[in-house]
This record gives structure tokens, C-alpha cells and sequence, in this order.
């Protein structure tokens, strides 16, 4: 049954993804100015590391892999085709490099690739300052940004804090499928410890401190055993 659904979710997946997608393009890193809500948090030692990488080896930013995906009104796209004064078609015919967009700073939001766009604005200089999206057109419907941005992100290294909120914030917005993936995400092992910890009163706790960002960073859900054991919760009491 359960795996059912996993193709069912994945057929919708693809429909959902080939419905939004435009086609791909080069655009100056100004234009990449907001981030979706699914994003990773900054994270200075990744930045670090990119640069580092970037100076030694390169960005490879015509790699297909590391296209960021982004969105944006269909309005927007049109407007930006006709000032670039490209065809629709020009964005999804793979050209080598993939054509340069004229967008306006601030205008593209990414679902992925925070860290690699910091990196690059600290690396590189004047009129190399581009990188290579993805292009997806905006929709009411967030369920596919939310898996879009996580399949994009599938070969990330994910902390335990970053799981455990991911796992959160999907069970209380009912999108089982999408917890389901977290879940995964973690050894049996951490997976009985954070099923038994869910279950104490303290988890109450840690779900008031899921919106402020940077604090799960540290967190080892391996632990939890002890940080029930430590009872407290009957402090407070």
C-alpha cells in the first residue's frame, strides 16, 4: 500500500514539475534575491567550503546538476524573453551555454542553492557574476515547491536539527508523504529514539522554538534517550 502511494506521489511529482517547467538560462546573481520557505538556513563553514572549492576547481555552473531551480511569474518570464530578445524556445532546447535572461535584481526566487549563491557573489567578479536556473513558473500550489525544493536537496547532507524540523513542521501541516521522506533520512536507531521523545512532554517545547532559525544546527537526536532522563519537563511544573 505504501509504496503505492509513493508512486502515486511520484507520478504527481513529475506532471507537477513538467507543468512549471520553462526551461533553463543564464541570469546575474542580483536577480537571484529571495529564498522559499524550504530553503536550508545560511551556513558559513558550507559558504566557506564553496569558495574555497570554487577558487581551486572552478563553479561549474553549466553543469545541469548544478542548476539552482527558481521561480517566477509567467508575466515576468514573457517580459524578461522580450527584453533578452529570445524565443520561448531558446529556454528549453539545451543550448551550450544556455542563453543569458535579462531579470530584474531581486526578481527570481530560488528553491535551492543558498549556500552556492552566497558563495559566488563572494567569488566572483563584475560581468562573471551569473550563475545557471532552472526556470519554473509560480503557482498558488505550494506542495510542489515543497517537494521540488527537497528532491533538488536529496544529496545533502542534512543535520539531525534540520531533520527533526523538516519531520515537525510536515506532521503538523499533515503532509504525511513529505515526513515520510524525512524520516528516511535517519538510521532505525534515531528513528526509535525521536518516535519515543515525540511521545514526552517535552517535545511540546522544542515545537515552540520551530520557526527561529539556527539553533538546530547542533542538535543529535541520538541523545534524546538523555534528555528525557534528565525529566525536564517536571521542572517547570
Amino acid at each position: 500500500m505504501e509504496q503505492s502511494l509513493n508512486r502515486i506521489h511520484d507520478r504527481k511529482y513529475v506532471t507537477d514539475l513538467y507543468s512549471h517547467f520553462r526551461g533553463s538560462a543564464r541570469v546575474s546573481l542580483n536577480s537571484l534575491g529571495q529564498f522559499g520557505p524550504y530553503v536550508r538556513d545560511p551556513h558559513q563553514e558550507a559558504i566557506q567550503a564553496l569558495q574555497t572549492a570554487f577558487s581551486q576547481e572552478g563553479c561549474r555552473r553549466l553543469l545541469p546538476s548544478n542548476f539552482i531551480p527558481v521561480i517566477l511569474t509567467n508575466a515576468e518570464l514573457q517580459l524578461a524573453i522580450e527584453r533578452s530578445n529570445l524565443h520561448k524556445n531558446d529556454l528549453i532546447e539545451r543550448l551550450s551555454p544556455p542563453p543569458f535572461l535579462e531579470i530584474p535584481a531581486g526578481a527570481l526566487t530560488c528553491l535551492h542553492g543558498r549556500q552556492r549563491v552566497e558563495a559566488a557573489r563572494r567569488s566572483l567578479l563584475g560581468e562573471d557574476q551569473w550563475w545557471t536556473v532552472d526556470l519554473f513558473v509560480d503557482t498558488d500550489n505550494t506542495d510542489w515547491q515543497r517537494m521540488m525544493a527537497e528532491e533538488y536537496t536529496r544529496s545533502c547532507q542534512f543535520t539531525d536539527g534540520e531533520i527533526f524540523v523538516k519531520i515537525r513542521l510536515h506532521a503538523k501541516s499533515a503532509a504525511h508523504f513529505a515526513e515520510r521522506r524525512w524520516w528516511a533520512q535517519l538510521s532505525k536507531r534515531k528513528q526509535d529514539f525521536l518516535r519515543s521523545f515525540l511521545k514526552h512532554p517535552i517535545c511540546r517545547s522544542f515545537d515552540r522554538l520551530l520557526f527561529i532559525p539556527g539553533i538546530w544546527r547542533g542538535m543529535n537526536i541520538g541523545v534524546l534517550d538523555k534528555v528525557m532522563a534528565l525529566k525536564c519537563d517536571e521542572v517547570g511544573s
